[in-house]
C-alpha cells in the first residue's frame, strides 16, 4: 500500500482502524523486532487476523501452533472454526480428530452450539473431508 499510489503512500499514514489498539501494538512489535508476542486465546485469534490481513506468515505461524498447543474441550469449536478460515488444513485435520476423540465433551460447549447454528456446513464439509463419520 505504501508503493503504490494509494491514500497511504500519498499521506505517509496508514490507518489501522479494525484491530485493537493492543493487537496493533503486538503486530508492529513483532514486525520491526520478530519477538513472539505475548499471547493469550483471544490475542492470538485478533492477532491471526492482522497477520493474515498483512501478510506477515511467521507471525500467523506462531499464532497457529499457540492455538494448537492450547486446544482444549472449550477452544475446540473456535480452533477448528479458524483452522476453516484461514485454510490451514493441518490444524483443521488434527482439531476434527481431537473433536471426535472428544466429541461428548465439546458438544456441550457453547463454542459447538454456536458453530451448529451459524455455520453447520463448516461442520458437515469437515467431517467429511477428512472422512470422520461421527460429528
Amino acid at each position: 500500500m505504501l508503493k503504490h499510489p494509494m491514500e497511504e503512500s500519498l499521506t505517509n499514514r496508514v490507518i489501522i482502524d479494525d484491530f485493537s489498539d493492543n493487537v496493533v501494538q503486538e503486530l508492529l512489535r513483532f514486525i520491526y523486532t520478530e519477538v513472539a508476542p505475548s499471547m493469550d486465546h483471544d490475542m492470538a485469534k485478533d492477532l491471526l487476523a492482522a497477520a493474515d490481513k498483512y501478510d506477515v506468515q511467521r507471525l500467523q505461524t506462531l499464532c497457529l501452533q499457540y492455538l494448537f498447543d492450547l486446544l482444549s474441550i472449550e477452544t475446540a469449536a473456535m480452533t477448528l472454526n479458524l483452522a476453516h478460515k484461514y485454510n490451514e488444513k493441518a490444524l483443521l485435520s488434527n482439531t476434527a480428530k481431537y473433536i471426535k476423540r472428544n466429541s461428548e465433551a465439546v458438544k456441550g460447549t457453547e463454542g459447538w452450539q454456536s458453530i451448529v447454528e451459524m455455520i453447520p456446513v463448516l461442520l458437515i464439509e469437515t467431517f467429511l473431508e477428512l472422512n470422520l463419520d461421527d460429528i
